[in-house]
């Protein structure tokens, strides 16, 4: 297991020093599968300084996947990114983390985004926060009684979230 996290920390340090992104991704997808969060700090580091859309939410997921409180900062300003892929791992990842700090900027994005995936997405991650079941995704009025700011309020589906290569899916409606 030792062995493992210092090949991936290496894979993770000469991919970075390369250049090449798509390895770089790799990296950080195992590192996040494997589960080793002894390599959190170098993921959030590369989250911090890359621009490439894939390889950010590859980053965001990683960090969700590690439960890597740290990174709550960079992920709360990946919500605000032009990408919405970016932004559906962002969500995803805050909600992994469960932190109530994340609610209020989730609110605001899901507030002003059109992207009924990512609405949902974002509706699961408050659910999370808000320690209800998140294998549905509901309104906002669900998981907070008396709040009323447009969210969904019917169970749409199941979203089964696959890791950022693969992308995000959803399985047949409920109702």
């Amino acid at each position: 297991m030792e062995d493992e996290r210092e090949r991936l920390a290496l894979e993770l340090q000469q991919a970075r020093e390369a250049g090449t992104l798509p390895r770089l991704r790799h990296a950080i997808y195992r590192a996040g599968e494997r589960h080793h969060p002894g390599l959190a700090a170098a993921i959030l580091d590369i989250a911090e300084s890359v621009s490439d859309e894939r390889t950010l939410e590859s980053a965001a997921w990683a960090l969700g996947k590690l439960g890597y409180h740290s990174a709550q900062a960079i992920l709360q300003q990946l919500l605000f990114h032009a990408s919405p892929k970016v932004v559906r791992g962002a969500a995803w990842a805050l909600g992994e983390l469960g932190d109530e700090a994340a609610r209020e900027p989730l609110r605001r994005v899901h507030d002003h985004c059109e992207d009924a995936e990512l609405q949902q997405i974002i509706g699961g991650a408050l659910r999370k926060i808000a320690g209800l079941p998140v294998r549905t995704y509901v309104g906002i009025r669900d998981a907070h009684p008396g709040e009323q700011s447009g969210f969904l309020t019917k169970c749409i589906g199941v979203l089964r979230i696959h890791p950022p290569t693969r992308g995000y899916r959803f399985a047949s409606a409920m109702r």
